[in-house]
């Protein structure tokens, strides 16, 4: 594929990273040597759509962010691992190699080799392996805005965005998150939570308070990561934060206004100007 507009990736990480500096995104003086505009610099990875890539394969992807002079990588892992507590969320993908394998923790171990550090992603109450929770209760989806429970939505695994306000949809996803983070990849340096980009619920628990519901997770989840590792890295959205008018692909929605603890590092449009998605 060729064209005079195309990149490839250590073009984009130049041309991102010069961006960054000249909008004023680097605290660094200007000094005989020049350092890297940016601490922390890298690619969101969309492990858990990439079924046939083995270790192997993996690894020189990451000696690759290595050369590129990376040294932080979103490994997107919602649905790609063994859960043994839930293992609905990974039926649909039988046949990746990371859960016929389980590869991930010496994959992590690689990257810290090349001196990259690992957030695992996921999404709350939505997307991979977390959507596929209704298939055993239906009872947790989410309900549209008109009423009804929300249709299957995905991009390569399709279920459901389930209701935050639902006590068990809350203890789904702090187990859910807590045996990833701390049973199978505790050697990774933080986590990576993406709130939602399509979808809310309406229910009347929900309503306008969706993100305040959603919210409840990730505080607790970001108090115990905090509260087991030195100094980790747990990157949320503004969502919980702006109190601002959202528009996602099939709804609209208001942010929620919770305190914000600066231990969180807040990803948001103007950063994720920074990240190249595979």
């Amino acid at each position: 594929m060729t064209g005079k507009h195309l990149m490839n990736r250590r073009q984009f990480i130049a041309t991102t990273t010069v961006a960054a500096s000249a909008l004023g995104w680097s605290d660094q003086s200007w000094s005989a040597e020049p350092q890297p505009p940016l601490k922390n610099r890298g690619y969101y990875l969309c492990f858990m759509r990439m079924p046939t890539f083995g270790l192997a394969v993996w690894r020189q992807i990451l000696d690759a962010v290595a050369e590129d002079g990376g040294n932080t990588i979103i490994l997107w892992m919602g649905g790609a691992f063994r859960s043994k507590k839930y293992p609905i969320t990974w039926q649909w993908a039988k046949d990746h190699e990371n859960v016929k394998r389980d590869f991930a923790g010496e994959l992590i171990a690689h990257a810290h080799q090349r001196g990259i550090n690992v957030l695992l992603g996921f999404t709350p109450f939505g997307y991979d392996g977390v959507n596929q929770l209704p298939l055993e209760k239906p009872e947790l989806k989410a309900i549209a805005a008109d009423g009804k429970p929300v249709n299957a939505f995905g991009i390569g695994c399709w279920g459901w965005n389930l209701c935050p306000a639902k006590a068990e949809s809350q203890e789904f996803m702090r187990e859910y998150a807590r045996e990833m983070a701390f049973e199978f990849y505790p050697e990774a340096d933080g986590l990576f939570i993406e709130s939602s980009d399509y979808a809310i619920c309406h229910c009347p628990d929900c309503g306008p308070k969706f993100f305040d519901h959603e919210f409840g997770f990730v505080k607790d989840i970001s108090e115990e990561i905090w509260k087991r590792k030195s100094d980790p890295t747990v990157v949320v959205y503004p969502h919980y934060f702006s109190g601002a008018k959202l528009r996602f692909a099939f709804a609209e929605a208001t942010a929620a206004k919770k305190p914000f603890d600066p231990r969180w590092t807040l990803f948001s449009h103007r950063t994720a100007l920074l990240w190249s998605q595979i």
